[in-house]
């Protein structure tokens, strides 16, 4: 698709997000505030609106479309309703952007099909004694064979209770501090993962924050991003594609 019929078709949905945000999302945006939770019937309208597969490439069931479009169209949905964008935020920017940047192909096709099929991501990184100091996580993982056995837990987990699959950080080498650090996928339902709180907040209530643990969680080889012991940089490079699409929500 040329870059004229791809602006185009970019101004178009664009127009339909306007009057979706204005027509379904802002009326019941104080529900979701008070009651802390983006309806399911909302979600599947974003997936049905294909905002979901919208930045996601072609080759993995997406439609290829800008970041600059994905970024207009949280701006958007921010303007109703934060936490509605933040569930379209997290899948995309969060989970689905680190994996475009370091996956390996295998990954690619495993779940950024999902995240264009609708399937929600999160990001989990912050912990009790690191916050935006991402370089003193606690979290370890210890390689066993085929797997990394995980302990630790991390809060603030965005999407919490509603992602499929999340990206997360850990330990494998403590002699080498932040050079030391490795980035992952895991899925919710892997054996060892369990969330142990809801987060209440002061704003964007509607959005699931969680504080999760790690009990001898088992995290496939495969579902390492990038390399080992190049975690640090897979966080930092994913947080500045984040802090784009949270000033979009600041901005709406």
């Amino acid at each position: 698709m040329v870059n004229e019929e791809k602006l185009a078709l970019e101004n178009d949905v664009l127009s339909y997000v306007r009057e979706f945000a204005e027509k379904e999302i802002r009326p019941i945006a104080r529900k979701i505030d008070e009651e802390a939770n983006v309806p399911e019937e909302l979600i599947k309208k974003m997936i049905d609106m294909g905002l979901f597969s919208s930045y996601i490439p072609e080759e993995y069931g997406g439609n290829s479309l800008s970041f600059s479009f994905l970024v207009r169209v949280i701006e958007e949905i921010s303007k109703a309703c934060p936490s509605t964008a933040l569930v379209l935020d997290g899948a995309l920017t969060l989970f689905a952007e680190p994996l475009l940047m370091f996956g390996s192909e295998h990954m690619k096709k495993k779940y950024l099909s999902r995240v264009a099929k609708g399937s929600v991501g999160g990001l989990a990184i912050t912990e009790p004694g690191a916050g935006s100091d991402a370089a003193s996580i606690k979290t370890r993982a210890v390689r066993k064979g085929p797997n990394y056995i995980v302990n630790g837990s991390k809060i603030f987990v965005s999407n919490g209770r509603i992602a499929e699959f999340f990206v997360f950080d850990a330990v494998t080498d403590p002699s080498k501090a932040h050079r030391g650090i490795t980035a992952f996928v895991a899925e919710s339902s892997f054996p060892g993962i369990r969330i142990s709180r809801d987060i209440h907040k002061m704003g964007i209530r509607g959005s699931s924050t969680v504080e999760m643990v790690f009990e001898d969680a088992v995290i496939p080889v495969e579902n390492v991003i990038g390399s080992e012991d190049d975690g640090f940089r897979v966080v930092m490079e994913t947080l500045d594609a984040g802090r784009i699409g949270i000033a979009a929500q600041a901005v709406g």
